[in-house]
């Protein structure tokens, strides 16, 4: 395990830019999606993030004394697994 975190954590930068850009990339197509008018899709980012939302605090809350943060956990690099962050990527 500890190969694989030297391995990555030299791209730690890249990561985060990855994970901009894909947002912004999100944000486009919701963009899109809104002027263009297709309300099925804009319904269903909506509800894809509405589920990580649902899904994600609870379980981030099972496993910790207090609720998560979503602002520390959607842009914080603290070493751990970017959960949220992955989530909203794969949901968008």
């Amino acid at each position: 395990m500890s190969a694989v975190q030297t391995l990555l954590a030299w791209f730690g930068a890249g990561w985060r830019a990855v994970y901009v850009v894909l947002l912004a990339y999100g944000a486009v197509v919701v963009v899109g999606c809104v002027l263009t008018r297709r309300w099925a899709a804009c319904r269903d980012v909506v509800a894809c993030v509405a589920l990580v939302l649902l899904v994600g605090l609870p379980v981030g809350r099972s496993l910790s004394t207090s609720w998560p943060s979503l602002t520390e956990r959607l842009w914080a690099t603290l070493g751990d697994f970017p959960a949220f962050r992955l989530a909203a990527v794969v949901a968008g």
